[in-house]
């Protein structure tokens, strides 16, 4: 007569199995951030046009068919690569601000945080603008953007919440610090600065259209609207 095994909860086989599949996840992890440093490699060192599937397998010494299990296109490994450097510059409990005016303060806490991942950072800007390829996160942060800007100034149309959000976006973006710290020779101190004072006077004009396009009473007229007397 044969007896069905339970595994008791909590007991001996659990355990091992909880652990096992702990060394899974870790297995895995490790197989996508040794993909992700070959993406780096590639584009650095061999050029955005050997930005291959092929060659990133080969470069972290695993086969293509590990990197199409862990990243199902060339767009794929870029959505990584932007994930990557989210949570590296994240740490610690940094997040984007959601208040328009902390945005020139954090500026340059994010062009420090961007330094020490100059390899990492250098390499998806280089790969996103030759590919064209916008990850999911850069667009949820625009529209987020776009909201927050809105709820601030109520008054503008837009048309020109969207252009002031594409300009803030991009000074608090890894573009700018790749133009003012790599093309444009400015430290990361100096290049916080530069975007600190770049959104300081985007955020004081937007101020300054925003209580313009205020709509005003007049009285004996229609809210909005001039009354001119006879």
């Amino acid at each position: 007569m044969c007896r069905q095994f339970t595994p008791v909860p909590g007991g001996p086989m659990s355990e091992r199995r909880a652990y096992s599949s702990e060394i899974r996840e870790r297995a895995k992890a490790d197989t996508r951030d040794a993909i992700i440093r070959a993406v780096i490699t590639v584009i650095l060192r061999e050029g955005v046009h050997a930005f291959t599937m092929q060659n990133v397998a080969a470069r972290a010494g695993v086969s293509l068919r590990t990197v199409y299990r862990h990243f199902a296109s060339r767009e794929l490994l870029l959505e990584g690569l932007s994930d990557h450097l989210e949570k590296a510059a994240s740490a610690g409990g940094f997040s984007p601000p959601t208040d328009v005016k902390e945005m020139p303060e954090v500026a340059p806490e994010l062009y420090r945080r961007f330094d020490p991942m100059r390899d990492a950072v250098s390499a998806y800007v280089v790969a996103s603008i030759a590919t064209g390829y916008r990850p999911k996160s850069h667009v949820e942060r625009l529209r987020d953007l776009s909201q927050t800007l809105a709820a601030a100034y109520p008054n503008l149309t837009a048309e020109k919440l969207r252009e002031a959000s594409a300009v803030i976006g991009v000074l608090m973006g890894s573009r700018m610090w790749y133009v003012l710290t790599g093309e444009m020779g400015l430290g990361p101190e100096q290049g916080g600065r530069a975007a600190e004072w770049g959104l300081r006077t985007l955020l004081d004009d937007l101020e300054r259209r925003n209580a313009a396009a205020k709509p005003t009473k007049n009285t004996g007229g229609a809210y909005g609207t001039p009354v001119c007397d006879a």
